[in-house]
């Protein structure tokens, strides 16, 4: 079978938008989860008082971490989605690849706090290693990816209906 370079590439790309719908549910689901369970075990009651907005006033800080990084992980997204979709995917990619790289960087640095300078590892650098590495995923990395493939796939739909002959 020959491959012909002229014609434009006939895949639809429909796995760019499986994969991007895929994680950005995913870490709806595993945010929604973490940020109930943060909730949980640091409940409202640490004041009395009956409105909303002072209960979140009185949140515990571990809770409203959690949820404020959510909310930073889903504005670097909704950034990432058209910058995918309009930009060219070797421009567009920096703001992802970057992100994760200034993530990889800050927990390289909180773990050098927590733990003093490189040296034998114990099962308590691991996990919380682990730890670190999976709420920087559940909280930043999948919606920023998804939204990354979900755009990069429209703009290949758009330029592929572009050069189709009308």
């Amino acid at each position: 079978m020959q491959v012909d370079g002229s014609n434009p590439h006939s895949s639809r790309h429909d796995w760019l938008w499986i994969a991007g719908i895929g994680m950005v549910v995913m870490a709806a689901i595993a945010q929604g989860v973490v940020i109930g369970i943060s909730w949980g075990i640091h409940p409202f009651d640490l004041c009395d008082e009956p409105t909303w907005s002072e209960r979140i006033a009185c949140l515990h800080p571990q809770s409203y971490n959690v949820a404020s990084g959510a909310l930073q992980g889903w504005c670097v997204a909704a950034i990432a989605l058209p910058l995918a979709r309009y930009l060219t995917p070797y421009i567009s990619v920096v703001l992802p690849g970057g992100f994760i790289g200034l993530l990889t960087w800050v927990i390289h640095r909180a773990l050098q706090r927590e733990f003093g300078p490189a040296g034998w590892l114990t099962s308590e650098h691991i996990n919380t290693f682990a730890e670190l590495i999976g709420m920087a995923a559940i909280l930043f990395v999948c919606p920023v990816v998804g939204a990354w493939l979900v755009g990069w796939r429209a703009r290949r739909r758009r330029h592929q209906s572009r050069l189709q002959p009308a």
